[in-house]
């Protein structure tokens, strides 16, 4: 909403500074549209309808982009086990049970103590891969010069 017109905003200059000229016109465009084309209710969907709150709470918004992508992971999910039953009227009544299906899915899994999954990335710490690759070094004495130490692919190596 508010941020992502911050952003064309900010972009803007630079965009045309780069020679990004399709960046800098559709940035252009879409904030003339917003700020005096278009007509306020028109505005306002054009500033706020591009990002799905599927979760409830204020910033936990997602681009509507990436919210189809996981409609389409699902309903090819559902459908991929359909063989030569895949016509358009099968897909079709997919597609309409996929909302009370995620709502029934939902409430089982609530009512039966299923922890959610999170859609938060996460990242794995290296300490420990770290560690165990520091005590590898120090019980061969890797970083140590030892006399006549070679590999045996590589007996013609000089140290220097």
């Amino acid at each position: 909403g508010q941020s992502t017109s911050l952003c064309w905003k900010l972009f803007l200059p630079h965009f045309r500074v780069a020679g990004c000229t399709k960046y800098s016109l559709e940035a252009l465009r879409l904030l003339m549209q917003a700020n005096a084309v278009l007509s306020p209710n028109l505005a306002h969907q054009v500033k706020w309808h591009r990002f799905v709150n599927t979760k409830g709470g204020a910033g936990r918004n997602i681009p509507c982009d990436l919210y189809n992508e996981h409609v389409n992971k699902i309903i090819k999910f559902m459908t991929q086990n359909m063989g030569s039953n895949l016509t358009e009227a099968s897909l079709q009544r997919a597609v309409r049970c996929l909302s009370p299906l995620e709502a029934f899915c939902t409430k089982f899994d609530t009512e039966g103590g299923v922890p959610g999954v999170s859609s938060a990335h996460c990242t794995k710490s290296d300490i420990k891969d770290i560690k165990s690759v520091v005590q590898v070094v120090l019980k061969h004495k890797l970083l140590k010069q030892i006399e006549n130490r070679k590999h045996h692919s590589f007996p013609n190596m000089h140290l220097n």
